[in-house]
């Protein structure tokens, strides 16, 4: 979760064949363990000429170059099976697209290990990905973590990444707070500015945190400011104003919302804005900034947003776990609103200890009905949010909510 942060975006492999896109998604796929798949049978067709191991990939890679798969594939094996990391992970691709030889997710997976066990980061990416969801005779998150930690040792800076947005979500390992906040640290040495923002995210406390912990934080949305994360720079203006984890500066807090606002990030421009809206407070400490958090996708007390966007004064997870929090005090009088399974679209503004300002799409029973329990609903929060409800049956509006790619309708409810 994010002020436009808790995201990932991991690039492709390097990979001269097509290679496994890498892209991160939120939330993470949860998918059923499997036990590893059978080693790959040998190519077939007759050996290779005799080549040393390094030639043996360049030849390979020269075939697939001309589209020789069968001969790409015999080099590539022979180099794979004298330990050339490169040899394997290219046959990895290739199982994985199914190019001169038959498809198989499951080969894909073990030659991409058995590269990543030779020391090959980018292939335990690969390999993490397969199995982290990729086809799911291969869905296996246990084993897709240990890949991503095995990349992290190389200093893969994607497994690293990965493996922290595991660790945080208890996927393929025990939820681990400070496993996760190391490994995001650690991609941030890396040069992830996404895993620079997630560690300082999961760290920052304006109260109830040691002042060791939000200096560290500090350094991360530092680091992240300066990769070009402009949520990086707007966490640190805000650490900044505040005098938490750094000096407080009320001239730096304003140049750095202003770095963001340059960058195109609304946030940092409404931030400046408030700051010179506010002269009277003299070093900028009672200035209450709202600013933008949002998440694909959250369930707390079986209350499930997409697509959750708020303005608040206090932002990160936390926060939107207690907007969420405060919907779920109302679940079942907004799942009779829809028993069926709906995904609607509602905003709304928290004031004053009440919820006003509430706009609900779709059909007029389903408004008034949404309105009038999100009117009941009590929050301390202050500010403006508004997300995508899944309503009544959970497998009846996960099913509309897929469908609204393809509706142009804003609520869609299943059938009786």
């Amino acid at each position: 979760m994010n002020n436009r942060a808790y995201k990932g975006a991991a690039s492709r492999p390097r990979s001269r064949a097509p290679a496994l896109a890498a892209t991160l998604a939120l939330p993470l796929l949860f998918a059923l363990g499997c036990d590893p798949p059978p080693a790959a049978p040998p190519p077939t067709g007759p050996p290779p000429p005799p080549c040393p191991a390094a030639q043996c990939v360049a030849m390979g890679m020269q075939a697939l170059g001309l589209a020789q798969y069968p001969q790409a594939t015999l080099y590539l094996d022979e180099a794979c099976r004298r330990g050339v990391p490169s040899g394997c992970f290219e046959l990895g691709n290739l199982y994985r697209q199914g190019n001169g030889v038959q498809r198989s997710p499951a080969h894909a997976a073990n030659y991409y290990e058995r590269a990543c066990n030779a020391g090959m980061g980018e292939a335990c990416t690969a390999g993490g990905l397969l199995c982290e969801r990729g086809d799911p005779a291969v869905r296996d998150l246990n084993r897709s973590h240990a890949l991503y930690n095995r990349g992290c040792s190389t200093g893969e800076v994607r497994s690293c990444f990965n493996a922290g947005m595991q660790a945080a979500g208890g996927q393929g390992c025990a939820r681990d707070h400070e496993q996760a906040v190391a490994l995001f640290e650690q991609s941030c040495g890396l040069g992830s500015a996404t895993g620079c923002l997630n560690g300082g995210e999961l760290l920052y406390r304006e109260r109830g945190q040691q002042d060791s912990q939000n200096a560290r934080a500090t350094r991360m949305f530092g680091s992240a400011c300066h990769l070009g994360e402009a949520s990086g720079c707007i966490k640190l203006g805000l650490a900044t104003l505040r005098g938490v984890g750094v000096p407080q500066s009320r001239v730096q807090a304003r140049q750095l919302f202003q770095r963001a606002c340059a960058s195109g990030h609304d946030d940092g421009c409404h931030a400046v804005r408030t700051l010179d809206r506010e002269r009277e407070s003299s070093d900028g400490r009672d200035v209450v900034i709202a600013l933008t958090s949002s998440v694909p996708s959250i369930t707390i007390n079986e209350m499930t947003l997409k697509e959750l966007s708020c303005r608040l004064p206090t932002q990160g997870p936390w926060a939107l776990a207690e907007v969420t929090e405060s919907l779920a005090s109302q679940k079942r009088a907004l799942d009779a609103c829809a028993p069926g399974g709906a995904a609607t679209t509602v905003s709304w503004t928290f004031a004053r200890k009440a919820t006003k300002e509430i706009t609900v799409h779709g059909e007029r029973r389903t408004q008034q009905c949404v309105r009038k329990a999100m009117k009941k609903i009590r929050s301390g929060l202050e500010g403006t949010c508004s997300a995508v409800v899944l309503l009544g049956n959970r497998a009846g509006a996960e099913r509309v909510y897929a469908a609204r790619a393809t509706t142009p309708s804003q609520s869609v409810a299943a059938g009786p």
